[in-house]
């Protein structure tokens, strides 16, 4: 939002002003026109004609009755007066911040006001405080909160009741254990951004300029406190979770009052090494988050949360403080719940094949014909594109923080994919493995000729040295693709027999219905349960159906029909002891291991 004394504001206060010359110019002139033409009347009637032949106006007076004869020429009316002014709603009040009258005073103070009173007006501004306490508002409508302790302070000492940087953390205290419905953390994260506004509205940021500095020193005091309203609420006499007080202010948009702007991260990173607890308050905030959006579809409001974990992801200190974090790689937690319980899984979990999402796209689909269904198939490859360039945005500065964030998530791909190794198991029980959606969003399988006691020994002697990234991520992919695109594809199959079963069984059952027609409370019992069958049934239709739209995506295969011809490659290149392509490849294949390790 932009601040009362911004750019914007100024342009347009400009072109109002213009509008505003341009209109009294109009007037002027249409009243100068005016006043001549009623002149020039007057005189056609003094003047007579020299001609003896009477000018038209002549004529037409001596038509007219003496009455109206003796009426004044009219004059024409002036133009009426269009004010554009903008509408100021108390929303736009609100997000101007400092009251517009303040802010207009801080930018055209008097060159004679001394920096005392400059700074006590600006901080009441900002923070709404006064040392009045039966004035509880102010001339926009704004609360004010009172600080009669303060007053009584400072008079004590001798001192005028004037607000200052040394005075401010006693307001802010004194305010801020007495606000009422009002949460210090909402009141003084609006505080901030005021301050923010008002600091870009100042042109001179020298070090020599005084009001440059207090208004250092009072963003310095605003965000010290705005953390230990999150971190230490006790201090203001209050008990709530502060770490989900902060992630309440991370779901705001960035510019409202309440959000979480790119500015108090930055503030926020630039005291990372002073204050340990800003990380502990930034990773309680996402943990938090995390736990919110695992109850999300993708048909839900979930792009606040993957906006702001974008938004953090951006700052090293941050992303290395995520990956740090217990519940980030959790090894305990079974794989069913990895998608929930993890601080990455709620974001991978959000995809197309979600129950309730493939719903929304396949609504009825028994009705739906062949070009509804393409059409459909086409949105959800989309919205699958889409959301895994999002996550990508995620992922990316993650791996490029450190090379401790980097392990830390090759290390939760690792888990997810060594986990669902029962995905590929003939009988599958889905109530132990991730789902599909969650494995197509993201390495005991290589044996290549060899049985799987040969298999353990090789791979229970540890070769030296340690893997690049890159090969990291080749056999992760590897084995995603066999635990994630490979196995949805099976389950398809699975999929497909048991819809084919459902309709023979629903067959048979609706035959059964003369057996109830005589028993009102018999019949009633069978219609729940058949429209309960018959629900599951176009449940796992819709969920077919985009499954075969994930799978058939022509992007898709192209980047896995690449990625697989690579690793045949590669494999073949193994077998050959590096000559293939250039040799053929002899078979059988070599007994020995060394000969194609």
């Amino acid at each position: 939002m932009a601040d009362s004394i911004s750019d914007a504001d100024k342009i347009r206060n400009k072109r109002l002003a213009k509008l505003q010359a341009m209109q009294d110019a109009q007037k002027a002139q249409e009243s100068s026109s005016a006043e001549a033409a009623a002149a020039a009347a007057q005189s056609e009637e003094k003047v007579p004609a020299t001609d003896g032949t009477s000018s038209p106006a002549e004529s037409a007076r001596k038509i007219v009755s003496p009455v109206s004869a003796k009426v004044e020429p009219t004059t024409t009316a002036p133009a009426p007066r269009i004010r554009i002014t903008p509408q100021i709603t108390p929303a736009k009040r609100e997000s101007n911040g400092i009251q517009r009258s303040s802010s207009r005073q801080g930018q055209q103070a008097k060159p004679d006001e001394p920096i005392e009173q400059w700074t006590d007006r600006i901080l009441r501004g900002i923070f709404r405080l006064t040392f009045d306490a039966g004035n509880t508002k102010d001339q926009n409508g704004h609360e004010l909160h009172p600080v009669p302790g303060l007053k009584e302070e400072l008079e004590s000492e001798g001192k005028l009741a004037l607000l200052s940087t040394e005075s401010l953390e006693t307001a802010i205290m004194e305010a801020g254990s007495n606000l009422g419905r009002l949460r210090p953390h909402k009141w003084l994260f609006a505080c901030w951004k005021r301050v923010l506004r008002f600091g870009k509205s100042m042109k001179d940021k020298t070090p020599e300029n005084m009001k440059w500095q207090v208004l250092l020193e009072t963003r310095r005091l605003c965000f010290s406190y705005c953390m230990l309203t999150i971190t230490t609420p006790e201090l203001f006499s209050l008990e709530y979770n502060g770490s989900q007080a902060f992630a309440d202010h991370m779901l705001q948009d960035p510019e409202d009052d309440a959000g979480v702007c790119h500015e108090f991260l930055t503030e926020a990173v630039s005291k990372w090494d002073e204050d340990d607890t800003i990380g502990t308050a930034f990773v309680g905030a996402v943990e938090e988050l995390s736990r919110r959006l695992a109850g999300i579809t993708m048909d839900g409001d979930y792009r606040p949360y993957l906006g702001m974990m974008r938004r953090l992801v951006a700052f090293k200190q941050i992303t290395i403080a995520i990956t740090q974090a217990p519940s980030f790689c959790d090894k305990s937690i079974p794989a069913a719940e990895l998608e929930t319980k993890t601080i990455l899984g709620p974001f991978f979990q959000l995809s197309p094949l979600q129950a309730e999402v493939c719903s929304q796209f396949f609504p009825g689909p028994k009705s739906l014909d062949q070009g509804r269904i393409r059409n459909a198939q086409n949105s959800l490859q989309m919205s699958l594109r889409t959301h895994q360039l999002e996550l990508d945005d995620v992922i990316g500065p993650m791996v490029k923080a450190s090379p401790e964030a980097r392990g830390k998530v090759l290390d939760w791909f690792a888990l997810v994919v060594n986990s669902n190794h029962k995905r590929t198991a003939i009988q599958v029980d889905r109530k132990l493995v991730s789902s599909d959606g969650f494995m197509i969003n993201i390495a005991d399988e290589t044996k290549i000729n060899a049985t799987q006691e040969e298999s353990d020994k090789f791979y229970a002697e540890s070769a030296t040295g340690t893997n690049n990234f890159i090969s990291e991520v080749f056999f992760l992919t590897t084995a995603a693709h066999q635990y994630g695109l490979e196995s949805t594809r099976k389950s398809l199959k699975t999929l497909d027999r048991e819809l084919k079963h459902m309709s023979q069984q629903l067959e048979v059952f609706e035959q059964d219905r003369h057996k109830y027609i005589a028993n009102p409370a018999q019949l009633q019992m069978y219609e729940r349960a058949l429209k309960k069958y018959k629900d599951q049934q176009e449940k796992g239709m819709s969920y077919k159906m985009a499954v075969e739209g994930v799978l058939n995506d022509e992007l898709a295969q192209t980047r896995s029909m690449q990625f697989m011809r690579f690793v045949t490659v590669w494999l073949l290149r193994q077998m050959s002891s590096g000559t293939f392509p250039q040799k053929p490849l002899t078979l059988p294949l070599p007994p020995e291991k060394d000969a194609i390790r």
